[in-house]
Parts: structure tokens; C-alpha cells; sequence
């Protein structure tokens, strides 16, 4: 369900509680456009979880593939994550 950002300001929570629907969604729209989604928390929670298993599947599949490198030397390992960020940039 749809609700207004207006009702959000005015009403708070209890604009989103009402507005979440049997999904457990709420897509909050400014001037007609949405802008924010609200999830219940049992939906947060299970988002969560999938988006884990998802991490931990990409590592594993990384780590099948030798798709990784040890590091010995942590300070040496954030120098160069540093110096990439700023060639990035």
C-alpha cells in the first residue's frame, strides 16, 4: 500500500503501521513518486537473512574457485585497499 509523505510527517509511525499491507510493504511517495520503501520487521528479518546466504554463497563459490589471497600483513593490505580508493576517485 501507498502512503503519502505528508502522512508519515504528521502521523508517524502509525502512517506506516496502517499502510503496510499483507506483504509487508508500505512505499512512502512524495509529490507522486516513491521514494522510501517500509518493510515489517519479519520481512526485514528474512531480507536479511537472504541477502547473507547470498554473501556467503559468493564467498564460497570465490573460495572454490581460488578466486582469493592471503594476507599476512594487515597494514600493508589496508595501504593498498587505500590507494585503490583514491586512484577511484
Amino acid at each position: 500500500m501507498n502512503v503519502q509523505a505528508n502522512d508519515v510527517k504528521v502521523k508517524g509511525v502509525k502512517a506506516l503501521s496502517d499502510a503496510i499491507d499483507s506483504d509487508g510493504v508500505c512505499i512512502v511517495s512524495s509529490r507522486g513518486k516513491p521514494i522510501l520503501a517500509a518493510i515489517d520487521i519479519e520481512q526485514y528479518q528474512k531480507f536479511r537473512e537472504w541477502e547473507l546466504s547470498q554473501a556467503l554463497a559468493e564467498c564460497e563459490t570465490d573460495i572454490a574457485a581460488g578466486d582469493y589471497k592471503v594476507i599476512d600483513d594487515v597494514d600493508a593490505h589496508v595501504a593498498e585497499l587505500l590507494s585503490e580508493n583514491e586512484s577511484r576517485e
